[in-house]
């Protein structure tokens, strides 16, 4: 007979709920990621772990020294949670987050919580208005030992994110042409390396402050959608929640065949992952029992402390439809700006016609023919919202061109154009 200990020395697990506090901050003093491994809090608990007398769970860390005294809110002392589905949409009238109390003081708060976390345009956006143009440097195809100067030198000028593709395998003869160029021949090689996104991501974390992640785009029905979302788990909290997730379906039915997944139910395989990801990332206990996937009551921490934007990218009238109906945002793949700009009102019309035209929805092209100011002005006039460049290609460099020369483009272009819209 195996003897328990008793339950004082058992390690029972803990399990949070990824609740929205108001914090406000000291004067002075801004809202800061937690505080890395290794450090400790005043309260002698480690980074990550909630105080154990605290009963407002969920609770922002700021300045990397530990938790800042919140002020209660009404909803608080009531004892009702202080978030609810829409929280991470923005009242652009009220400039506060719909669902959460009202006034100057919150209202601040609240901004400075949804420009951080939710990447609806972070300080940029909020401060122009509503017609602008974010930069999002696109990093796929680049050596890999250029990732995280890249990253950090784009979080040193100012950029809004850094984006990085998906590549599984790379197959000798493949059964369908490529749909994204015009020959349908794909233009990178065996040779051409691709790093896991979600952990070259966490990777680019630990180096920047501020700068955004963009998974550009995340081969969806291939993969076991509740590791994905541990996967978004993980590297939202190690970036301090500064990912957003973009999927698609993948153009190889040679992919579905490896990863033992269906070709011809990958767009609802799609849906239902969704689903299940944006189920598992509030951190509650849930079951899932769906066509294709099935899961007992369960959960998984860490998780997000708002909602993670998920954007759908490709160019299938299908891939439209449900981009307007159940995504945050689109992200065109490789093509010029007319195209996007047809896509663009494409996805507006279906979703007037879903009746989801209300809620906030983010345009991001990747435009092959916008080099200059002039071309991102159209992109901007067509209602884009965030465009992925490369801008050393702009200035005659390529993939394999010394890590410094990209990062003299980027100071390049920062001026000539992103300071100049």
């Amino acid at each position: 007979m195996v003897r328990r200990p008793p339950r004082s020395h058992r390690c029972e697990p803990h399990r949070s709920r990824a609740r929205q506090i108001l914090v406000r901050p000291p004067p002075g003093r801004a809202f800061g990621k937690a505080p890395p491994f290794g450090r400790e809090r005043p309260d002698g608990l480690p980074a990550g772990v909630p105080p154990r007398s605290s009963s407002r769970r969920g609770a922002i860390f700021c300045c990397g020294r530990g938790r800042l005294p919140s002020l209660p809110c009404r909803k608080s002392r009531e004892g009702l949670p202080l978030r609810n589905p829409d929280s991470r949409f923005i009242d652009d009238d009220s400039k506060t987050l719909n669902g959460t109390p009202e006034g100057p003081a919150d209202g601040a708060a609240c901004l400075c919580v949804l420009d951080r976390r939710l990447g609806l345009g972070g300080r940029a956006r909020t401060a122009r208005g509503e017609n602008t143009l974010d930069f999002n440097l696109t990093l796929t195809f680049n050596p890999p030992d250029q990732y995280l100067p890249l990253a950090q030198a784009a979080d040193e000028l100012g950029w809004h994110s850094v984006n990085v593709g998906d590549g599984l395998f790379f197959f000798d003869e493949t059964s369908v042409d490529y749909p994204y160029s015009d020959s349908g021949a794909r233009y990178w090689s065996a040779n051409t390396p691709f790093l896991d996104p979600l952990s070259v991501i966490c990777g680019m974390g630990a180096v920047t402050k501020n700068v955004r992640f963009l998974v550009n785009v995340l081969k969806l029905p291939v993969r076991v959608p509740l590791l994905v979302a541990k996967q978004c788990g993980t590297a939202s909290f190690l970036t301090g929640d500064r990912v957003s997730l973009g999927v698609g379906l993948s153009p190889w039915p040679e992919d579905f065949e490896i990863c033992g997944s269906d070709w011809k139910t990958r767009g609802k395989r799609c849906e239902e992952s969704i689903e299940v990801i944006r189920k598992a990332l509030t951190g509650d206990m849930f079951e899932h029992h769906g066509r294709f996937y099935d899961n007992p009551n369960l959960s998984i921490n860490p998780v997000p402390s708002a909602p993670m934007p998920i954007v759908i990218g490709g160019t299938a009238e299908p891939v439209l439809k449900r981009a307007a109906r159940i995504a945050d945002g689109f992200v065109s793949p490789n093509t010029t700006a007319d195209k996007i700009d047809e896509m663009v009102k494409k996805i507006h019309a279906y979703r007037k016609e879903y009746g989801t035209d209300n809620r906030p929805f983010r345009m991001i092209s990747v435009a092959v023919d916008a080099f200059d100011l002039d071309g991102h002005k159209k992109l901007q006039d067509m209602g884009i919202d965030e465009c992925c460049d490369m801008p050393w290609m702009y200035y005659g460099h390529r993939f394999n061109s010394p890590v410094d020369v990209k990062i003299e483009s980027m100071k390049k272009f920062t001026d000539e154009v992103i300071a100049k819209l």
